[in-house]
C-alpha cells in the first residue's frame, strides 16, 4: 500500500506538470483502482476521457471501475464504448457480459460471453458465466456442457466443480450431483457452497444424516445472511420440522436473490402450506371443535 501511495503521489506530480496528457489520469486510476478507490479511479479515468473521448483503454478502465461500485448499467455503456471503438476487444465483451449477468440479462450475458470466448477460447470466467446464465434460463444441459468445457480447462477450480454439481442436482442426478461436490470440498475444504450443494443432493438420495451434517458445515461456512446461507439454513429448519423457521428464511433468501431456481420455490410453497395448515388445526384447537389436521 505504501508503494501503491508513493506511485499515487508521482503521478499526481505529472498531472501537475502535464494537466492537458492522459497518460498521468490513467496510471493514477489505475493506482487508484488497486487501493480500492473506486470513486477517485472513475474520476481520473473521467478526466482522461475528456481530454480523448477515443482511448478505449480509458472507457474500459473506468467500466470495471463500475463494476466493482455495481453501477451495472452504468458499466454497460462505458462497455458499449470500448465495443464501438474496438469491436474485437474480448476483454469488453466478457465485462459487459458480467455486468449483464448482474443485471438478471442473461440472454444478453450469453451473447457476450460466446463473444469473448470468440477472442480468446480459453476464458475460464466467459465459460463459468454462460454456463451459470443457461442455469438461470433454464437450458440444463448447455450449462453442464459449458461447466463440463471449464472443467476441462481449469480442472482444480472449485468453484467449477461445485456449479455443475448444482445442476447435477436440479436435474435429479444426485449421485453426480454429490461426486462433483465432494470434488469441489477436496479441492476448497472451506467451500460453504460446495457443502451445500452436496447437502441438497443427500436429501434428494434420503441421506437424511449426511444432508444434515453437511448442511451445519454449509451454514457455518457460508456469509451470514446471504442467500445461499438462508436456503441452507432453511433446509435445516424444515428438516427440524420448524416449518415457520423455514418459511421466514427461505422468503428472506428469494427478497437477496430474486433468481432463485423453481426447484426452491417448491420448497417454499411446501413450508408455507404447512405453517397454513398448522394454524388452522391451532384455530379449530381453540374453538375447541377436532380438527381435520390434528390425529385427535
Amino acid at each position: 500500500k505504501g508503494d501503491l501511495a508513493g506511485a499515487g503521489a508521482d503521478f499526481s506530480r505529472a498531472i501537475e506538470l502535464n494537466p492537458k496528457g492522459t497518460a498521468g489520469y490513467e496510471s493514477r486510476a489505475s493506482v487508484r483502482s488497486g487501493q480500492g478507490d473506486w470513486d477517485g479511479a472513475i474520476a481520473d479515468y473521467t478526466r482522461g476521457i475528456a481530454l480523448d473521448p477515443a482511448d478505449r483503454k480509458m472507457f474500459a478502465g473506468r467500466a470495471f471501475a463500475k463494476v466493482e461500485k455495481e453501477d451495472y448499467s452504468g458499466a454497460i455503456l462505458d462497455f458499449n464504448r470500448v465495443i464501438a471503438l474496438d469491436p474485437k476487444s474480448a476483454p469488453a465483451y466478457d465485462g459487459r457480459g458480467l455486468a449483464r449477468f448482474k443485471l438478471g440479462d442473461y440472454r444478453g450475458a450469453i451473447a457476450d460471453c460466446t463473444k469473448a470466448m470468440e477472442g480468446n477460447p480459453t476464458n475460464h470466467a466467459a465459460c463459468l458465466r454462460r454456463g451459470l446464465a443457461k442455469e438461470k434460463l433454464g437450458d440444463l444441459e448447455g450449462a453442464v456442457a459449458d461447466f463440463d468445457r471449464a472443467i476441462q480447462g481449469a480442472p482444480n477450480d472449485s468453484s467449477a466443480w461445485n456449479v455443475r454439481g448444482w445442476v447435477k442436482y436440479l436435474k435429479k442426478d444426485f449421485d453426480g450431483a454429490i461426486y462433483d461436490a465432494g470434488r469441489a470440498i477436496r479441492l476448497d475444504p472451506n467451500s460453504g457452497a460446495a457443502y451445500g450443494t452436496r447437502a441438497w443432493a443427500r436429501y434428494g438420495n434420503g441421506d437424511i444424516p449426511g444432508a444434515v451434517e453437511d448442511f451445519r458445515r454449509a451454514v457455518g461456512l457460508l456469509p451470514p445472511g446471504s442467500a445461499d446461507f438462508l436456503l441452507d439454513r432453511g433446509m435445516l429448519a424444515f428438516i427440524g420440522q420448524e416449518y415457520a423457521q423455514a418459511l421466514s428464511s427461505w422468503e428472506l433468501a428469494g427478497s437477496k436473490d430474486p433468481t432463485i431456481s423453481p426447484e426452491l420455490h417448491a420448497w417454499i410453497a411446501r413450508a408455507r402450506a404447512t405453517v397454513e395448515a398448522k394454524a388452522r388445526s391451532e384455530a379449530w384447537a381453540a374453538q375447541g371443535s377436532r380438527s381435520p389436521h390434528l390425529p385427535y
